[in-house]
């Protein structure tokens, strides 16, 4: 099914750009991948320190072995990301894992995961099909137990994204929680939540020191980010959910945003509910609850992307739902989104 995925964003992607006289060069360099090429082919500058690094870093790295031009480097990176992403998932699904048991979903889950409104950016040079990747590498080793690996790439994570430091988290409390659970004692659950925490930071402070050195401050990742938007605050975070911000509209894509991201809320509220032992609903949680942090929600569909075994826990229980015709109009809908989104990324309007 990922492979259908692939082909259906590609031909649509081939015929609609010819329809619209929008070259391959002009899509690859399109929204934020614009800034990773120019990081990996320029280095750091200006506001791009928002950016992390390790994405960057691979299209450079492979850029350099094989000659290819950026551009194609990050479109292989993020496609090769993707497939051993899936491959790992339903590894880790097909095991009696120990501490999580990950939803294998049903044909819907995997529908609404493979055609989420914002997954295009899987098969572009963005940092979501390697952040992907990362986090179904985590939680395969959380299912092992082997907590120092899920750690390690935990840090790895979140030298690709911000969502990244939750995830580092959240694998932190997993570990404690089973040490405790095992009858470990609370020394010992305090030991493996440092250690795993220990692995994680010192992963994801090489950016910080790297920033100190170029530019003497080791938060100007942060402070980069604050410029895109410096009205943002808590309060601005707070205001988000009435449309309270004065950059924020309600035209009719705001609205399907703002409920997208309420239906969010209410899967984690679900998931947490159903499987109060699995940690990983404290990392979706968090990952759903900075989505406000820009003081609007129009970014949500590209935040959700990554949130795989969410999508799939969605999808089975809408499966179960007594209502049959919900199901039927929850997919429909994802649909029509995401071409929305797949033609909106190619001729410049919002996609995210």
């Amino acid at each position: 099914m990922s492979l259908l995925a692939l082909f259906w964003q590609a031909a649509f992607v081939f015929f609609f750009g010819q329809s619209h006289g929008v070259s391959l060069d002009k899509v690859l360099h399109s929204w934020d991948a614009g800034w990773y090429l120019r990081i990996a082919g320029e280095g750091y500058s200006g506001t791009g320190w928002a950016f992390f690094p390790l994405y960057p870093l691979m299209i450079a790295g492979l850029a350099d072995v094989t000659g290819m031009p950026l551009a194609i480097a990050g479109l292989a990176v993020s496609l090769a990301c993707y497939a051993a992403a899936i491959s790992i998932y339903l590894r880790a699904t097909a095991v009696d894992a120990h501490v999580t048991q990950l939803p294998r979903g049903n044909n819907m889950g995997w529908i609404l995961f493979l055609f989420s409104p914002a997954s295009w950016v899987f098969f572009h040079p963005h940092t979501e099909s390697l952040y992907l990747l990362l986090l179904c590498g985590t939680l395969f080793f959380w299912g092992k137990r082997h907590w120092r690996l899920a750690a390690f790439i935990a840090g790895l994570s979140a030298l690709t994204k911000n969502q990244g430091t939750f995830l580092a988290l959240a694998t932190g409390l997993a570990a404690g929680f089973d040490y405790w659970s095992r009858g470990r004692g609370i020394r010992r659950s305090l030991a493996i939540f440092a250690v795993c925490g220990l692995i994680s930071a010192g992963l994801w402070a090489f950016y910080p020191l790297y920033q100190y050195r170029v530019t003497g401050d080791p938060l100007r990742f942060l402070h980069s980010q604050v410029e895109w938007r410096p009205e943002m605050t808590w309060a601005s975070y707070v205001r988000t959910f009435w449309f309270g911000n004065p950059w924020q509209n309600t035209n009719f894509g705001s609205l399907i945003h703002h409920a997208f991201f309420f239906g969010m809320v209410w899967c984690v509220a679900r998931f947490a509910t159903a499987r109060p032992r699995d940690l990983i609903w404290v990392y979706f949680a968090l990952h759903v609850g900075i989505m406000p942090l820009s003081g609007e929600l129009v970014t949500d569909f590209r935040y959700a992307t990554v949130l795989l075994p969410l999508w799939l826990f969605a999808g089975c229980w809408l499966f179960l739902f007594k209502w049959k015709l919900l199901p039927s109009a929850v997919l429909i809908v994802t649909l029509v989104l995401h071409q929305i989104m797949l033609g909106n990324s190619l001729i410049g309007r919002w996609a995210y």
